[in-house]
């Protein structure tokens, strides 16, 4: 039981008391006149927002239908990102190496020798061509020649022939219509099966046409009912409530990464740091061994002339003279025999080598070439 905080006026010129209370007091009291009828309230909308919870859980209400259909619909939008991304990011490697294959190809037709194998190229097809229209005439010309010779020959078979014997005639001209009625029945067979094939890919073809305006109509229909669906107070806020929670899980993300960003950055200023540090102390150590060590080769020098004073002149063994430069040539021997290097040029040459053969393989009369490309240099 909290304790109000009444504060009591009493009025000196003999007029009316009042008593004095602050808003959130007098707030509080108002909302605690029954407060076994609000706990009742609240118990009871509790109970109602579980029941509507449990609802969106069963399939056979409508709140369960509008939940799965919210979560199928969910899965799909995922699924097509997913697709999409993999789609942009496909596309992305395959316009790389298309730029690149494409700036090649431009080095190769921009150079002399490609543009050299290039006018090859259209001069062999050219020529092709001119083989093949002399071809084509030489056709045409032999086949005007055998329709000449076919009617000369059935001119001197209606003149000779009718004189020698008409009998023999009548039969040729009999089988002739025979042979001539055979072929206007399989022409006329052959129409007539085109034609029912015809009519058969249009009657499917009307059949297909009315499956698809049948599934067009269905499709409307879906929609319409979905628009209105989408259309309702309910879909409009959990539209809002779902965007809002995803700008939030945005936000929250966005602000993990800006703060993994800010110890990553720390971390690396504070190892490049200690880098340093152990840096300039390596070096003095090392400054300290090098001062040692020549300390050390001063002394050995010193005592090596001192021995050499001691000793006879003729064993004191004298230093080669020769020794650098032989050791220079050995160390220039060495690195001639080493391996080239690699340089950006050898590709290069390379994808030329590579054009130009393609090239001169799809010539048929090619020039003779004036220079030879090595591809080793």
């Amino acid at each position: 039981m909290t304790q109000t905080k009444i504060h009591f006026y009493s009025n000196p010129n003999s007029g009316p008391s009042s008593l004095i209370l602050h808003k959130t007091e007098w707030d509080r009291l108002t909302r605690q006149r029954n407060p076994q009828e609000e706990r009742d309230d609240n118990y009871l909308q509790d109970l109602i927002e579980q029941s509507q919870a449990w609802l969106k859980n069963w399939s056979d209400t409508v709140e369960g239908c509008v939940a799965k259909a919210d979560q199928k619909r969910e899965q799909q939008r995922i699924k097509q990102l997913a697709t999409i991304k993999e789609f942009a990011n496909r596309n992305v490697g395959k316009n790389n190496a298309e730029v690149i294959q494409r700036a090649r190809q431009q080095i190769f037709e921009e150079s002399c020798y490609g543009k050299k194998l290039v006018s090859a190229l259209l001069e062999s097809r050219d020529q092709e061509e001119r083989e093949a229209q002399i071809n084509l005439k030489k056709e045409i010309k032999q086949k005007q020649m055998e329709l000449e010779l076919k009617k000369a020959k059935t001119v001197t078979f209606c003149t000779f022939d009718l004189d020698k014997d008409e009998d023999t005639v009548k039969e040729k001209r009999k089988s002739i219509e025979i042979e001539n009625s055979k072929t206007n029945k399989e022409m006329f067979e052959k129409q007539k099966e085109q034609e029912a094939k015809s009519n058969e890919k249009r009657k499917q073809g009307e059949l297909k046409d009315a499956q698809l305006m049948k599934r067009l109509l269905e499709l409307e229909d879906e929609a319409a009912i979905y628009k209105e669906h989408q259309d309702t107070e309910i879909m409009k806020i959990n539209y809002n409530t779902t965007k809002q929670l995803q700008l939030e899980q945005k936000k929250q993300f966005d602000d993990f990464i800006e703060k993994y960003n800010k110890k990553g950055e720390h971390r690396a200023a504070k190892r490049e740091r200690r880098n340093k540090e152990k840096t300039k102390q390596d070096r003095k150590n090392n400054k300290t061994i090098a001062e040692f060590n020549k300390s050390m080769a001063e002394a050995a020098n010193q005592w090596k002339g001192i021995n050499k004073r001691y000793c006879d002149r003729q064993s004191a063994a004298t230093s080669p003279y020769f020794q650098p430069q032989r050791r220079l040539i050995a160390e220039l021997r060495r690195r001639e025999k080493e391996p080239s290097p690699w340089s950006g040029s050898e590709t290069l040459d390379l994808q030329f080598f590579k054009n130009a053969e393609r090239t001169l393989s799809e010539c048929k009369n090619k020039i003779t070439a004036r220079r030879v490309i090595n591809v080793s240099t």
